[in-house]
């Protein structure tokens, strides 16, 4: 009986520890696409915007086990050069995702003075499930050899990132990042055709971190 009370005991601390330090961030980012349209052709103005939500739950002084949450909108063009034609083509997307992942401190000195740094670089891997919408709106002599998605997909999705977290007070800190994603798919711009590689969305924001208890 003893031991299962020191057990249950040490849990419930645990439990109590990780709940006064349970932070929840929201980043604001914008984002670019690697993908056909910066490839062998020409971009304008493209535009992807982004809202992230990142729940995490500390483990130890030096992780954070995450439950995160994304939606991104952008609109994308592609012009390539021809002999006699060029090809053009307009479109819009919306990512929207929820993973998990793990976010390392790897300077964080040990015990609570971690929480008070002023600045704390951190490293993150995340993944999970996104949809990806595609939307076509001008298609203009494109090759055969093209590719193009006017559909909802479900996929896989990883992603890579790296940040510093700025303390304004206890309970506050601004958060500044990029990051690298990749469904392993390449319709995340809406064309395929000219390479066999996988989109990739690179991002770079900023975000509030608040802790909650």
């Amino acid at each position: 009986m003893g031991r299962k009370t020191l057990l249950l005991a040490l849990f419930c601390l645990l439990q109590f520890s990780a709940k006064s330090q349970a932070c929840i961030t929201t980043h604001f980012s914008g984002m670019i696409i690697q993908g056909e349209a910066m490839g062998r052709g020409y971009i304008g103005d493209d535009l992807g915007l982004g809202l992230n939500l990142v729940y995490g739950l500390p483990l130890g002084n030096r992780a954070h086990f995450n439950l995160v949450a994304s939606h991104l909108r952008y609109s994308i063009d592609y012009m390539s050069p021809g002999t006699e034609q060029s090809s053009y083509y307009y479109g819009k997307g919306s990512h929207s995702s929820v993973g998990v992942g793990l976010m390392i401190f790897p300077f964080a000195p040990g015990g609570r003075a971690s929480l008070y740094q002023p600045f704390r670089l951190y490293i993150a891997g995340n993944g999970g499930m996104a949809v990806q919408h595609n939307k076509p709106i001008d298609v203009v002599n494109l090759p055969s050899s093209f590719t193009v998605f006017d559909q909802t997909k479900v996929h896989p999705y990883a992603e890579a990132m790296i940040g510093i977290k700025i303390r304004v007070n206890p309970k506050l800190s601004f958060d500044v990042f990029a990051a690298g994603r990749s469904t392993f798919s390449d319709d995340i711009d809406g064309l395929a055709g000219t390479g066999a590689g996988s989109d990739i969305i690179g991002r770079v924001g900023i975000g509030i971190c608040s802790k909650l208890y």
